[in-house]
């Protein structure tokens, strides 16, 4: 059995840290972090009240660790343009550190101490490529343009082709995941990986995932669970379309049962009114291996059932192995100018049959 890790938080804009108890739901500690937005940052294995900071783009300026929001005094400083992504190692003392924003791709091996952190030693181009994440497992580094790296003999160990994204990485399943796919694109991809072979073991295509993937982990037996950002930022856009997601696929793992997932193929749809017709797909992931059933039916939002569209609403039933279905909704031409309107449909009551 581990120990959860106490869950922390940054905030952008007062840039600082704040401490979450997930037992009692409640804040703890909020303490500043700097004049910059952090880029990363790691609690300390065995000392849940530690937390080591970096400090994203700042010359030769690598991670502090914080004690109950105190700055130890040393901060690791060096011969690398910057340190984002951060990791721990095999024991709480040894902290690693990628420049992931110049073509420098120094990697960092840093000591932490009573006194704060010191820098070890810089390798260039160990790592290699403008990777977002890394992670520590059974003494490999593994970044997420794919590259596994054994950080104590700063030796290549192999590479993942076609890798990329944001990374998680299970020693005991022997597996690595990858999410691909930017925040302008509802569609991500989610890639396994054998940690012994390096090859694919396959991949699962993700619909109506908004935001860019920023941080992936296991869940459960089967699953992973993942973080998105806002896709985008300025006056007039969306800042809040980020959110965090679940997934359990047989990809993780099939030693336990995959629910069967019921969705939208796109949402939201978008239509005009001079088309007769809006066409609906529904598709169904997960368990496909016997028939589903699910209800559908329209409601008005700004657009009028008999004035703007007619109502529906029925039922639609997969058989086995059978991915999507789709229904029609009627739309009307009122001739009308009006601005943008909308309707909603929901999908309910979900059935599976089971021989």
């Amino acid at each position: 059995m581990t120990t959860p890790k106490p869950p922390v938080v940054t905030f952008e804009g007062a840039k600082a840290a704040r401490r979450f108890d997930l037992q009692t739901q409640t804040p703890g500690i909020q303490f500043s972090v700097g004049t910059q937005t952090p880029a990363d940052m790691e609690v300390m294995p065995g000392s849940p009240q530690s937390l080591a900071v970096s400090p994203g783009v700042n010359f030769s300026t690598g991670p502090t660790v914080y004690d109950n929001g105190v700055a130890r005094p040393k901060y690791g400083t060096g011969n690398f343009y910057a340190v984002l992504p951060i990791e721990f190692g095999a024991s709480p003392s040894v902290l690693y550190g990628y420049d992931s924003y110049s073509s420098g791709f120094e990697f960092v091996k840093f000591n932490v101490d009573a006194s704060g952190v010191t820098t070890v030693s810089v390798t260039n181009n160990l790592i290699s490529g403008y990777s977002s994440d890394i992670e520590f497992a059974g003494g490999l580094i593994y970044a997420s343009s794919g590259r596994v790296v054994d950080p104590e003999a700063k030796k290549l160990m192999g590479t993942f082709t076609g890798a990329g994204g944001v990374l998680a990485v299970d020693a005991t399943l022997g597996r690595a995941f990858f999410l691909t796919g930017d925040g302008f694109n509802g569609t991500k991809v989610l890639k396994a990986f054998d940690l012994n072979t390096f090859l694919p073991l396959g991949s699962v295509t993700l619909q109506n995932v908004t935001g860019n993937p920023t941080r992936l982990v296991r869940w459960g037996a089967n699953g992973l669970a993942f973080r998105t950002a806002s896709s985008n930022s300025g006056p007039g856009t969306n800042n809040d379309d980020g959110g965090i997601y679940i997934i359990q696929s047989a990809l993780v793992s099939a030693a336990q049962p995959i629910p069967t997932g019921v969705g939208f193929a796109i949402n939201p749809i978008t239509t005009y009114e001079f088309n007769s017709t809006l066409t609906v797909t529904v598709t169904r992931t997960g368990d496909v291996s016997s028939s589903t059933s699910v209800n559908y039916a329209t409601a008005d939002g700004t657009a009028t059932d008999g004035t703007d569209y007619t109502a529906t609403s029925g039922t639609l039933t997969f058989a086995a192995g059978e991915l999507s279905k789709s229904f029609t909704v009627p739309i009307k031409q009122d001739n009308v100018f009006e601005g943008v309107e909308n309707f909603s449909v929901t999908l309910s009551a979900r059935r599976a049959a089971r021989s």
